[in-house]
């Protein structure tokens, strides 16, 4: 499954014109017994110090780049399922009250976490000769996210996405 996502997400970046993408997102939507709903999308502004609104640049519903979805593109929501079941994951999707993480969403986010890094080291800085963020959350920006964020990119990568999350803006 993850060789199969990162190819389809590297495939997607060589299509889309990464020199000007200023960031990327995997964005988890629906997560429940019968849909998985995985987008991966990107936004590009040219005069990012000139842009007034934060949200302009961070918040996927203000984003004007390109985006595809992984479980209509890539893989389904039964495929994915039934990874997750073959993981040992029943009742995919119920939601937990100690946790945060719905059944195998945390397993789901842990597969675009390891997407995330191979991206960064054997795409991003192989075609740009830098880095930039890649966010994985959700579309309303949960607090757990921002700590997932965080571990998958270097400090000064992510800081200004930090910045505005904690500002509230």
């Amino acid at each position: 499954m993850e060789k199969k996502i990162y190819e389809w997400a590297a495939d997607k970046l060589l299509e889309w014109d990464l020199e000007k993408i200023s960031v990327l997102g995997f964005f988890v939507g629906e997560f429940d017994e019968d849909v998985i709903d995985l987008i991966f999308a990107s936004n590009f502004w040219e005069q990012y110090d000139e842009i007034e609104e934060k949200e302009e640049c961070w918040n996927i519903a203000c984003w004007e780049g390109e985006e595809g979805n992984i479980t209509e593109e890539c893989v389904s929501s039964s495929e994915l399922i039934c990874w997750l079941n073959a993981k040992g994951i029943k009742q995919v999707g119920k939601l937990n009250d100690d946790s945060f993480y719905n059944n195998g969403l945390k397993e789901t986010i842990e597969l675009l976490k390891t997407v995330v890094l191979k991206l960064h080291k054997d795409v991003i800085q192989k075609q740009l000769g830098h880095d930039i963020p890649i966010l994985i959350s959700d579309f309303e920006y949960a607090e757990e996210y921002l700590n997932i964020t965080k571990e998958v990119n270097e400090e000064s990568v992510i800081q200004d996405f930090v910045d505005w999350y904690i500002s509230g803006e």
